[in-house]
């Protein structure tokens, strides 16, 4: 995972603002430089191929658990659809 999408996890998708489906998330990551937009872009997406990033790292950078890897990826593929993509909706984690 590279630094930037490490960056935005922890900072966006913690167990604080990673519920917060208000709609703001698309355009606060849009409104970055596009240079960190485009790391955190190509971050997801390598993430999602190599599915390096366990449910208990996760849990220790965002305070959010997972039952498990499958459920980890689900939300992780629906939150790039969101930020990238034509998913209307910002998806929540397990609550």
């Amino acid at each position: 995972m590279n630094q930037e999408l490490r960056t935005f996890i922890t900072g966006y998708l913690d167990e604080e603002q990673g519920y917060d489906v208000t709609g703001n998330l698309r355009r606060t990551l849009h409104g970055f430089n596009e240079n960190f937009s485009g790391s955190v872009r190509d971050g997801f997406a390598e993430l999602l191929k190599s599915r390096e990033l366990s449910v208990e790292e996760y849990d220790g950078l965002t305070g959010i658990e997972f039952d498990s890897e499958e459920d980890l990826y689900e939300y992780l593929r629906k939150m790039y659809d969101y930020l990238f993509g034509s998913l209307p909706e910002q998806p929540l984690p397990p609550g």
